[in-house]
Order: structure tokens, then C-alpha cells, then sequence
């Protein structure tokens, strides 16, 4: 409000913190004092450093205010300063200025290099003791994985991270500074991790994701890790009991980024493919250990009794003195014991042993190894969960061409026989009471019991009709149309009478079923023996099964060239929003011949990050010189690709479908806003990820890609 006045009013302050015994927030006076335009001096430096034992924001205050001014290098200065001073101080302030650091790289492009040498510093500070916040103990893994965005840049850090990554203690750090190692493609990454390969979820997310390079002394690991994971030899007691089975899954989609190079991780898939694999066979136990097993009691026996009918055949051909120290010891106090003993088994996951067949399919590359694998693949397709067939079969068909199997599963599955299976329904075992409490008297037929309070259909109770009438609203019928046969015991009629397939729930049997679409997909011209299957689905469309009979359409649109039985379903896909980016992809497939939706894609332009999709259907369906939709000029098209550049994380397809689209079609606000893209120092600001430093080097490299491409390379620093 007054520049000059206030001026002088701060720079009062700021020569006297208290004035008339009231102390100053020196850092708002700093801040206010830049922002109405004042020049910063030396001596402001001095001001947030010295706030920050006692205000430990009034850095972020100070660097906020520089910032806004493009100041960034004075930012840098003064959080560098914040940073190197927290740490020697023994972590107080910390938290806040690396915070600070953080959200000033994501603002400029050039303050990660800039601040470098501090976060070096981040990296080697051990925070210990109990006085340590755990927040302030992490700041090292923070500090990694900020350095594991930089790109090339952080070649001087590459050794800090690596000495970060070989410490144990405490783990999370060290697991994300290898996570980071990894990203960046150091060489002593695949060592570290074949360390610690269980206590590193991070690093083997990042291995997978980033493609780690084959290294033998990883595969080593690994296939150590998979000859104990199936008998439980490795199974941690901290966290979730899933975080296993995610860990496998990696090291599964590991092998297979390798391909043939870790066939000599054959025999452990082949081994935990059958989905039990006991620890110690039994006829290797000592006489003292079997003792052992015999005397620890099944769940639910009196203590110090062994049920018989419990016991496997070495606890039942004991000797007299074994069964003399069994029984000592079955009299002692029983205490759980946290491993599990020799003769128990585990049960794999069944979506893990479907990636296990994938993965033996992958490794696969001498004639031996392939018999091997597909006596392993045939016997997982002979039994075993729906899903595990599947995989298994799909597997099969992908290393030998054997599609049989493949498609009886896929018969079952997608033509209907799986939803109904004639086993015996749960019957109800609670007796039925009248609503006075009493129960049927003897000689009554004892009436079903359920949910639904009973009334007769004359509005009397059953009390006052005296008629021992079945609880039920419609009489059982079997699957055949018989009903039960005199001596048998009516099953109970409810809404769940049939059972999913294999107790699934309809969400997993949903799954199931996408998954069969998939793979019928996948099949191409194999599929042909399922055709007439495949268009009884199309014929009556569900909106429950949209999204995965889009799958459905396309290959009988491979199958046939005719849109007659495909359009429609792909039409109400379009609409629903489920399954509208999946069905976009199906339209561009089709091109021309579905003209008739370009409304309907139009429609879906909307989505922001799925503009490259379905600019690339619209354009598609238009091949035939049918003219656009309204709104959907190339123009326009561009103005949507680049505005999502700018958000997505991954912006490189939007600057692909710029390049399909033609450098002719770009105005001089679109050469304006790419230049913006390569040059600029402030990153573009994005909604869901605004410290998304990777995401905007790509945006700044495919910007300056494309402007090379159409010529304007002139203008570029």
C-alpha cells in the first residue's frame, strides 16, 4: 500500500528484532519487502538464517517470495546454506529446508544441479537416536529419490547413494537410495541388490520398471529365493503377508525381462509351478525330529494328545522309544513356534503361478528346457485353480502352438459353463424358531430358517395357520428342471444358489473373464474354432461385461472384416465410462469401418490424458476423406496434444501424434508454447505431479526434438 513508508518501516525492524520489548517475524518483513518490489541485499541474507533456529519456515517464507521473482539462484544460495547448517546442528531444521530444497527443484530446472553438493550432504547424514523424529530419520531416502530424477545429471552423487544403499540400517533408506542407483543405471546396483534381495521391494519395483540389465549375480539370488519361497523357508514375520507375493511377482516379471538369458532358472519354475514344495522330505528327518512333529497337536486336540487321523505316515511308524519321547513330550506346556516345521507345505498364490507359466515360457531356449517346461505346463493345465489353467494354457500355447488347451479353457470360461456348476449348495444348519420363540413340535417338518422374516401369502403367520409350511419363495428345481428326489434334503433357495466358479466372487470372476478375452485376443486366427461363442456374447451385450467384451469384438473383427456384430457393442462401450479409453483403442483399430462413431469419440477429447488415443482414432476413422467432427480441426487437436504434454507424465506419445498430424498444421502460439517447453527455466506447473522432475526432462527433450524436426532449431539456447 505504501512502498516507501514501508521501506523505511522495515528496514526499522529489521535493524531492531524487538522493538519495545514485541519481537518481529523478520521473514514476513523480508518477504513483504521483496514482494512490493524492494532490492535484495547481502544483508537480507542473513535474516532467515539467523529466524531459522527459532522459525525454522521462515526459510520457506523468504525462498517462496525469491521464487516468485525468478530469483532462483538466491533461493539456491540460501537454502544450500539452510541445508549445510541443519545438518551439522544435528538434524534441527532439517525436515523444513530439505522441504524447501524440494519444492525449489521442482520449480527450476536449474536448482537440482545447483543444489547438488547440499543433498550429497543429506545423503551422508545418519540421523540416530531416539531425539530424531522419524520423519527426519528418512530424509536420506527423501534425498534419494530426488537425486534418482536428475537424469545425468547426479553422476557426482552416484557414490553417496551407492554407500547410502549398502548400509542396513535402517532399511527404508537404504532400499530407496538403490531404487535410485538403479534408475540411474549404475553398475554396482545389481550386486547390491543380490545382497538384499527380500528387504528391497523398492529397488526390485525399480529393477523391473526400468529394465535392469541381466546380471548373474541377480539370477543367483533369485533362484535362491525361489527354491525357499514356495516351502516358506524365507517367510518374514514384519509386514503384510501379501508384500511376499508382490516380491515374488517382481522377481517373476525380472526373469522375464531377461528372456532366455535366465534359463538356468528352469528347474526352480518348473518345481514351484506344481504350487506346494515341501522344505525337508520326510524320509530325511531324523528319528528325534519326526518325534518332534508327533507330539505337536492339530489345532482343536486337547492338549498333550495327538489326533490320530492327523498324523502322515512317518509320525505313524514310530518305535517304542520315539513314541516313549513323543509322549514326554506332548505332556510339556506347548509354545507357537515361529517357523514352520519341516514336514509343512505352502500354498502359492494363484495369480502367482500364472506368472510362474508365463515366465517359464519366457526362459525357455534349448529343446530340454522346453520339454521340461511344457511336462510343467501341461500338468499345471490338468488341475489346479480357473485362473492358474488359464495362465498355464496360455503359457503352453505360447511355447509350443498347442492351442487346445487353450481353447477348452476359454469355452468354459466365455461360453457360460463355468458360472453354473452342479455341487451341493450350502444347507442351512440353523433351526427354524416361530416368531414366539418356540421351536416345531415333534412330528412337524422343521421349517427353513431365513434372512427374510416369513409371512403367508394371506398376511397370517405360520403360528396362527398351525401349517408346517417351507420357508422358501420358490421351490428348489435342479439344474436339470427335476426336483429333489423323496429321502433328499431340499437345498436352500437364495439368491446365491449358484455358486461362482471355483467360490469366486463375480469381481474375480469378472477378472477371470477379462482375462479370457485377453487371451482370445491374443490368439488371432486360433480363436477361429470359438467364433460362434464369440458372437453369441456380441448378440446380447451386458453393461457388466462392456469392458471386456471390447476384447471380444476386436478379434472377431480380426477373425471376420465385419463390423456388422462389432459396431454396437463398441458403441455402448463408448458410452460407458468404464470401459470408454479401452473401446477408443478398438475404434482406431477398426478405422474407416467405423465411421459411424466418429460423435461418439469426439466425445471422449474430453479426457486429458487420453487425447494421444483417440486423436489417433478420430484421425482413423476419418481416413476415407470423411470430414471431422465439429471442433476437431487439427488446430484444435494440437492445442489438446500439447496441453497434455503438459500434464502427463509421460508426454512423449502427445508429441508423437503432433509429428503424425504434420509440422504444417502448427500456428505460431504452438511454436511459442513449445519453445516455452525447451528453454524455459521454470518447469511447466502440473496438477497431480508438480514435482515430477523426470517427467519434465522428457517434456523438455521431446519439445526440442520436434522443434528440430520442423526446422526452428534457430531459436534454441
Amino acid at each position: 500500500m505504501d512502498a516507501e513508508g514501508g521501506a523505511a518501516a522495515a528496514a526499522e525492524a529489521l535493524a531492531d528484532p524487538r522493538p519495545a520489548g514485541r519481537t518481529v517475524r523478520r521473514a514476513e518483513v523480508v518477504a513483504a519487502l521483496l514482494a512490493s518490489g524492494g532490492r535484495w541485499t547481502p544483508a537480507l541474507t542473513a535474516v532467515p538464517l539467523d529466524s531459522f533456529d527459532e522459525d525454522p519456515c521462515a526459510l520457506d517464507v523468504v525462498v517462496a517470495a525469491l521464487a516468485r521473482r525468478n530469483a532462483w539462484e538466491t533461493a539456491c544460495e540460501l537454502v544450500e546454506a539452510a541445508l549445510l547448517r541443519a545438518c551439522s546442528a544435528g538434524g534441527q531444521g532439517l525436515y523444513e529446508a530439505f522441504w524447501t530444497a524440494e519444492r525449489l527443484c521442482g520449480e527450476f530446472r536449474s536448482a537440482p544441479a545447483r543444489l547438488l553438493p547440499a543433498l550429497r550432504t543429506v545423503l551422508a547424514w545418519r540421523g540416530e537416536g531416539p531425539h530424531v523424529h522419524p520423519w527426519v530419520a528418512s530424509l536420506p531416502g527423501d534425498a534419494a529419490e530426488l537425486i534418482g530424477q536428475l537424469g545425468t545429471d547426479a553422476a557426482p552423487a552416484l557414490d553417496a547413494l551407492a554407500s547410502l544403499a549398502g548400509d542396513a540400517v535402517p532399511p527404508e533408506n537404504a532400499d530407496r537410495a538403490l531404487a535410485a542407483l538403479i534408475r540411474l543405471g549404475d553398475d554396482r546396483s545389481p550386486s547390491l541388490l543380490a545382497e538384499n534381495l527380500p528387504d528391497r521391494p523398492r529397488a526390485l519395483r525399480s529393477a523391473v520398471d526400468h529394465g535392469l540389465p541381466f546380471a548373474p549375480v541377480l539370477l543367483t539370488a533369485i533362484r535362491e529365493h525361489l527354491r525357499t519361497s514356495a516351502s516358506g523357508e524365507n517367510e518374514r514375520t514384519a509386514g503384510p503377508p501379501e508384500d511376499g507375493t508382490e516380491r515374488f511377482a517382481l522377481m517373476l516379471a525380472l526373469l522375464r525381462s531377461w528372456g532366455p538369458q535366465a534359463r538356468e532358472a528352469l528347474p526352480e519354475l518348473c518345481d514351484a509351478l506344481k504350487g506346494e514344495a515341501p522344505a525337508t522330505p520326510p524320509a530325511a528327518r531324523t528319528a528325534p525330529e519326526r518325534a518332534k512333529s508327533a507330539a505337536v497337536p492339530s489345532q482343536g486336540a486337547p492338549r498333550g494328545r495327538t489326533r490320530t487321523a492327523d498324523r502322515t505316515p512317518a509320525q505313524s511308524t514310530l518305535s517304542s522309544r520315539e513314541r516313549a519321547s513323543a509322549a514326554t513330550t506332548a505332556d510339556r506346556p506347548l509354545v507357537p513356534e515361529p517357523s514352520r516345521t519341516p514336514a509343512e507345505t505352502r500354498t502359492l498364490d494363484d495369480g502367482v503361478l500364472e506368472r510362474l507359466a508365463a515366465t517359464l515360457a519366457a526362459v525357455c531356449d534349448s529343446e530340454t528346457g522346453r520339454r521340461r517346461a511344457e511336462a510343467a505346463l501341461r500338468q499345471a493345465v490338468s488341475g489346479g485353480e480357473a485362473r492358474t489353467r488359464l495362465g498355464a494354457a496360455r503359457a503352453l500355447w505360447r511355447l509350443t502352438g498347442d492351442a487346445a488347451p487353450l481353447l477348452a479353457e476359454l469355452a468354459v470360461l466365455l461360453g457360460g459353463k463355468a458360472t453354473r456348476r452342479s455341487v451341493p449348495l450350502q444347507q442351512n444348519t440353523t433351526a427354524y424358531r416361530d416368531p414366539g420363540g418356540k421351536s416345531p413340535q415333534e412330528g412337524e417338518t422343521p421349517r427353513q430358517n431365513t434372512a427374510a422374516a416369513y409371512r403367508e401369502s394371506d398376511g397370517k403367520s405360520s403360528r396362527e395357520d398351525k401349517a408346517p409350511r417351507q420357508n422358501t419363495v420358490t421351490a428348489y428345481r435342479e439344474p436339470s428342471g427335476k426336483s429333489p428326489q423323496e429321502g433328499e434334503t431340499p437345498r436352500q433357495n437364495t439368491a446365491a444358489a449358484y455358486q461362482e466358479p471355483e467360490g469366486k466372487s463375480s469381481r474375480e470372476d469378472k477378472a477371470l473373464r477379462q482375462e479370457a478375452a485377453e487371451a482370445c485376443r491374443e490368439l488371432g486366427e486360433d480363436a477361429r474354432p470359438l467364433l460362434g461363442v464369440l458372437l453369441a456374447l456380441l448378440a446380447r451385450p451386458k453393461p457388466r461385461r462392456l469392458f471386456w467384451l471390447v476384447d471380444v469384438a476386436v478379434t472377431v473383427w480380426r477373425l471376420t472384416g465385419e463390423s456388422e456384430h462389432v459396431l454396437p457393442v463398441l458403441d455402448a462401450a463408448l458410452a460407458a465410462p468404464s470401459s470408454a479409453a479401452k473401446a477408443v483403442r478398438a475404434v482406431r483399430e477398426l478405422g474407416s469401418a467405423a465411421s459411424g462413431l466418429a460423435e461418439r469419440v469426439a466425445c471422449r477429447l474430453y479426457d486429458l490424458y487420453e487425447v494421444p488415443e483417440t486423436v489417433r482414432a478420430l484421425v482413423g476413422v476419418c481416413s476415407d476423406g470423411r470430414r471431422p467432427p465439429a471442433g476437431c480441426s487439427p488446430a484444435r487437436l494440437i492445442d489438446l496434444l500439447l496441453a497434455c504434454a503438459g500434464e502427463a507424465r509421460d508426454p512423449s506419445p502427445a508429441f508423437e501424434v503432433i509429428a503424425e498430424l504434420g509440422a504444417e498444421h502448427l500456428t505460431e502460439v504452438h511454436r511459442r508454447l513449445l519453445h516455452g517447453y525447451a528453454t524455459h527455466e521454470q518447469r511447466v506447473p502440473r496438477k497431480h505431479s508438480p514435482h515430477d522432475i523426470a517427467a519434465d526432462g522428457v517434456l523438455r527433450a521431446a519439445a526440442r526434438n520436434l522443434l528440430v524436426s520442423i526446422g526452428a532449431e534457430e531459436a534454441l539456447p
